[in-house]
């Protein structure tokens, strides 16, 4: 697995769904799986984005984001999918066509099916959730959505078996039902767990699998601790790798809009987002990822505008082509070392 992190500002297509070549456009290598970082930029509508491989029949596969709140107040999501071999996928904007976005980064040398499948829970707990045609140890990316337009509710991915309370309150929508992308890795039979405190209005979007790697989950607050400047955050104590793919959520739970960013450390891109304002309490934000640094701490770069309104969710890290068990351990524990211990930044515990 190698992943290449980009900040790129995109040409969008428009309604229609378009050829992308992301190769001569771009310098992507043919066949690797492309990350968009995208937005809403209009302020009377929600929208999303569509992509689907090139030549696809898929109509519904989609990523949803709610309207703008204005200039540099937006709801931002990540949306991906893999190229075909001369470097070409689909997409198209799939609402009032108003999506900006960003080339965010890609990875090569790793095994991406996308999906479209979608469904309401079952009930208001933690719940096994079979994924459709997926193969068992598969890493699943979905959307964990709140469908409704005045109410606050919570939902989540989690692994099979996990004690992570991996699961986050959203506000309601404004326009079009909102979320962010979690990951999870299904067992052998292919499931996986999810959660929501009301059956009506949460909702999960399944977007696509990689095969063939491990996604070890975590949930901690990784937060900040200066506002307006990139800050190193140290993950050396659970990340038993250097260069490993890292997840977070990046979350605003306040009425005003506020920046938040994840990137490399020493990287000079400026990642950042305009994470748009709540109206009704709870939060806003989106999936983000990073390459931890190859350094003995593995450190990457956060960036907040204002740190006790935003909020930094460290979910989990990805290795690809190691099997299901790091060392001997399956994944959630690491070399002995729990998940609590995490967070350090800039040295201080």
């Amino acid at each position: 697995m190698s992943w290449t992190e980009r900040w790129t500002t995109l040409s969008m297509p428009g309604s229609v769904w378009t050829d992308k070549d992301w190769y001569t456009d771009h310098g992507v290598p043919k066949g690797a799986t492309v990350f968009v970082m995208f937005w809403n930029y209009n302020t009377a509508y929600g929208d999303g984005l569509s992509m689907r491989p090139n030549g696809g029949s898929m109509t519904n596969r989609y990523c949803r984001v709610d309207e703008s709140q204005g200039t540099d107040n937006h709801d931002y999501d990540i949306m991906w999918c893999e190229t075909d071999a001369n470097g070409i996928n689909e997409w198209r904007e799939s609402g009032a066509g108003a999506i900006g976005g960003y080339l965010y980064g890609y990875l090569e040398n790793v095994s991406h099916t996308c999906k479209q499948d979608q469904w309401f829970p079952s009930a208001t707990s933690w719940t096994d959730k079979t994924l459709p045609a997926t193969p068992g140890n598969s890493v699943a990316g979905l959307q964990c959505q709140n469908a409704s337009s005045g109410i606050i509710y919570n939902v989540g991915v989690r692994a099979n078996g996990s004690s992570e309370n991996r699961q986050l309150s959203l506000d309601p929508y404004d326009y079009y039902n909102h979320g962010y992308v979690s990951w999870a890795q299904s067992d052998s039979s292919s499931i996986i767990e999810h959660y929501a405190n009301n059956i009506t209005y949460c909702f999960y979007k399944y977007l696509g699998y990689f095969s063939g790697c491990v996604y070890s989950e975590d949930w901690n607050s990784a937060d900040p601790t200066v506002d307006n400047t990139w800050q190193d955050l140290w993950l050396g104590t659970i990340v038993p790798q250097t260069g490993v793919l890292v997840s977070f959520i990046l979350m605003n739970m306040d009425t005003a809009m506020h920046w938040a960013g994840l990137r490399e450390n020493g990287s000079s891109l400026d990642r950042r987002m305009a994470i748009r304002d709540y109206d009704h309490g709870s939060r806003f934000g989106t999936g983000a990822l990073c390459k931890a640094g190859t350094d003995p701490n593995r450190i990457v770069e956060v960036y907040s505008s204002d740190r006790y309104e935003t909020e930094f969710w460290y979910s989990g890290y990805f290795e690809f082509g190691w099997g299901h068990k790091i060392m001997g351990v399956t994944p959630g524990k690491v070399m002995g070392v729990s998940s609590s211990s995490i967070k350090k930044i800039q040295g201080v515990s």
